[in-house]
């Protein structure tokens, strides 16, 4: 596995958990200096404005981050109309990390919103009816003024249950403590403020400390995710437009295990203990390959078989998720139909492993440019461009294996590689396929990786014993981020032993 098959699924796991919110306060329109590692990574600007009994909330952020040498370009916008009562009316979100953008838009009605998703590289949008979020929860707005007013009556901590439709329609709350009562330097004025500690139920673990004025509008913000920190300041359009000096952020990811790995590619078993630096360490996936037992609250022991593949939970194959097509995995794209026919065409119908293996094999002959280049990249644009990394590996395999007729999913995680930007013998952020078949009379998860070509020297499906599942996720709308947001608190933090 060389530099251009190696791949960071840490790319979405950060953009989706550090997609900032808006500021509390009134109406304003407020630009902020977006730093990663202490770099100048781009901008963000967020507004409020009140007009006919309605309230707008909108946030742009757009950001440009390297991995190795490849430059990513990332641009994030929402918008959200409310009453002046708190009732939702409508709501529109975009993200581009590749060369199309994404699209959903939300119309709300009495207990539901109508959604339209246009995938990436589509003009057709797949239009559904989805319920509300359960319990109570506020909009946007409503929630900052919920905020401001308990700022203002001296709480020292609250708790708000918000709308957020940059996640889909999920309902994410938010515990905000203040730390102390100060005064805060905002755009060469000092005001007096607060210093706050905010954490949130959509990404536990992850911690982001907030300087603000005294009614909430935030003047500077730090969430350290692990190895990376990301800043946001206050500054004014001009300044926060400025040219950007693009962070790396790859390499400071990697970990460096202790112990030794011979034959990566062709090892079949292996066992490791994973530790989070000074925190407790949660749950990861415990089935397929992988064994994991609690060694103590902050490691994991965990042992991988390639050979021995337990069986899947019972109904797993029956889940809609797993074969369905969704706004990144478009298993019923027309291109992505004719890519499956091909792979399978000199395949018997009921040679399941063969038949699953050509179109692995197919995927990684199909994306002939290797590189770093696209964020994330759903499955109708990756078969069309043919470029991308594992992300875009995993997702147009799952797809054509949906195509094709079976249940299968994504695996993120980790795996081992002998030399990487000038480091050896590391572990990288990865994501790869999983696929549900019958072997011995039971169903079970068997992983494919896309990226790895067949032969002698890679492991039975691309697979070995190096890649340790951190998270799966069946890529369905609304919840793409809600599986990824699990890498997190990892990145950067995670030490591996080899024992």
């Amino acid at each position: 596995m060389n530099l251009q098959r190696l791949s960071c699924v840490l790319l979405g796991a950060l953009v989706f958990v550090l997609a900032p919110a808006a500021a509390l306060g009134d109406d304003h329109d407020r630009w902020y200096v977006v730093k990663m590692q202490g770099q100048r990574a781009g901008w963000m600007n967020t507004s409020r404005t009140t007009a006919e009994g309605k309230i707008t909330s909108a946030s742009e952020t757009r950001l440009t981050i390297k991995r190795g040498e490849a430059a990513i370009q990332i641009t994030m916008t929402s918008r959200f109309v409310e009453t002046v009562e708190g009732k939702p009316v409508s709501a529109r979100t975009v993200m581009n990390m590749a060369s199309q953008p994404t699209v959903v838009e939300y119309a709300f009605l009495e207990g539901l919103a109508r959604v339209k998703r246009t995938a990436a590289g589509r003009s057709t949008p797949v239009e559904t009816e989805e319920d509300l979020p359960d319990g109570s929860w506020l909009t946007p707005a409503a929630a900052e003024t919920y905020g401001r007013k308990r700022l203002e009556a001296g709480a020292q901590e609250f708790t708000v249950r918000t709308l957020d439709v940059s996640q889909g329609l999920r309902a994410v709350t938010t515990t905000t403590r203040v730390l102390d009562r100060l005064n805060v330097q905002a755009l060469g004025k000092t005001v007096p403020g607060v210093k706050l500690l905010s954490t949130t139920d959509f990404a536990p673990g992850i911690e982001t400390v907030t300087f603000a004025d005294e009614r909430g509008a935030m003047v500077r913000s730090e969430t350290n995710l692990g190895g990376i920190v990301m800043e946001m300041i206050l500054a004014d359009r001009d300044l926060a437009q400025a040219e950007v000096d693009a962070p790396e952020l790859m390499e400071s990811t990697l970990v460096k295990p202790k112990g030794r790995i011979d034959s990566p590619r062709t090892l079949r078993t292996a066992t490791y203990l994973l530790r989070l630096k000074g925190k407790d360490l949660a749950d990861i996936p415990s089935g397929g390959a992988q064994r994991v037992e609690r060694v103590d609250a902050s490691t994991l022991r965990v042992r991988i078989d390639a050979d021995n593949i337990a069986p899947a939970p019972e109904g797993d194959g029956a889940r809609d998720e797993f074969r369905r097509p969704s706004q990144m995995i478009e298993s019923e794209d027309e291109v992505v139909a004719r890519l499956t026919r091909g792979a399978l065409s000199g395949t018997r119908p009921d040679d399941h492993e063969a038949r699953v293996e050509a179109l692995r094999v197919a995927v990684f002959r199909h994306i002939h440019n290797k590189g770093f280049g696209v964020g994330f990249a759903s499955a109708a644009e990756v078969a069309r461009t043919r470029e991308g990394d594992c992300s875009e590996h995993a997702a147009l395999l799952t797809a054509m294996l949906r195509n094709a007729g079976y249940a299968a999913r994504t695996a993120s995680g980790l795996v081992f590689v002998e030399e990487f930007a000038g480091k050896s013998g590391v572990f990288g952020y990865h994501m790869w396929t999983q696929v549900l078949l019958e072997r011995d009379g039971a169903k079970r998860w068997i992983d494919l990786d896309a990226t790895l070509p067949g032969g002698r020297n890679v492991g039975r499906n691309g697979f070995d014993a190096t890649h340790i599942v951190l998270a799966t996720a069946s890529m369905k709308d609304g919840d793409t981020v809600n599986e990824l947001v699990a890498l997190a608190p990892l990145i950067g933090a995670l030490e591996i032993v080899v024992e």
